[in-house]
């Protein structure tokens, strides 16, 4: 569905195609060592990603906006809006337009998790990890979508721009980007604390123009977590490969 620029992205989870080695991936875990030493690890989370596949939600708001300038670290939008941070004047830098991008998994499978948790931690956790192997195989949806968006002008696309990424804090980012969508159109809203509900969800930005290149190296080398996160270098992103 497309109005004013805006478009909504609906997945069926088959879609996603999801396996349970992604959902252990998603844990932090090594499928191959644990296909060997703990098969019913690897039960469970074939079991949960069966369940889980009919409670996902997966959809996304897409919204394109043309580029009036970029001033060192400030990327001007109509409507008197703005993009700004260090990364956005690295990254965005000949950019003619933006996509405005949230997307969330829903809530029906946050609400199975918390349902479980207290009776059954291994299967809520192997739920959990269906979410977060749904949200990068969802997130990798929607970057397609915007790069097709591109090719059809003979464009390429940056890497997708996230708040908390190293040059754009969510303090910064968060209010910029939900000041340009309405995301309660996709059941999504964002705290006074700028934390997004459902819990499984994603903001960011990527831009279109000719000659935009993704940035080199893995997405993880952007991210303020770099140092402490677990998953680090476990999940794919559609900004890589």
């Amino acid at each position: 569905m497309q109005h004013n620029g805006v478009t909504i992205l609906r997945f069926e989870p088959d879609r996603l195609e999801l396996t349970a080695d992604w959902v252990l991936q998603a844990q932090g875990a090594d499928p191959v060592v644990l296909r060997a030493r703990r098969p019913q690890v690897v039960e469970i989370a074939e079991r949960a990603l069966a369940d889980g596949l009919t409670l996902l939600e997966p959809r996304a708001l897409v919204r394109i906006l043309d580029v009036e300038s970029l001033t060192h670290q400030q990327l001007k939008l109509p409507g008197k809006n703005s993009l700004t941070g260090a990364a956005i004047g690295q990254h965005l830098a000949g950019a003619q337009q933006v996509a405005v991008v949230v997307y969330t998994s829903g809530m029906a499978l946050e609400t199975r998790i918390q349902q479980a948790m207290g009776d059954d931690a291994p299967y809520a956790f192997a739920l959990d990890g269906v979410g977060n192997a749904a949200h990068d195989a969802l997130s990798l949806q929607v970057y397609r979508h915007v790069s097709r968006l591109a090719e059809e002008r003979g464009w390429q696309t940056s890497i997708f721009l996230n708040p908390g990424m190293i040059g754009w804090s969510v303090a910064q980012g968060q209010p910029q980007l939900f000041a340009l969508v309405d995301a309660a159109a996709i059941g999504v809203s964002v705290n006074e604390n700028l934390a997004m509900h459902p819990r499984k969800t994603t903001s960011g930005v990527i831009g279109l123009g000719p000659g935009m290149t993704p940035a080199e190296g893995p997405p993880c080398e952007y991210c303020a977590l770099n140092e402490t996160c677990r998953f680090k270098g476990r999940h794919v992103h559609p900004g890589v490969g």
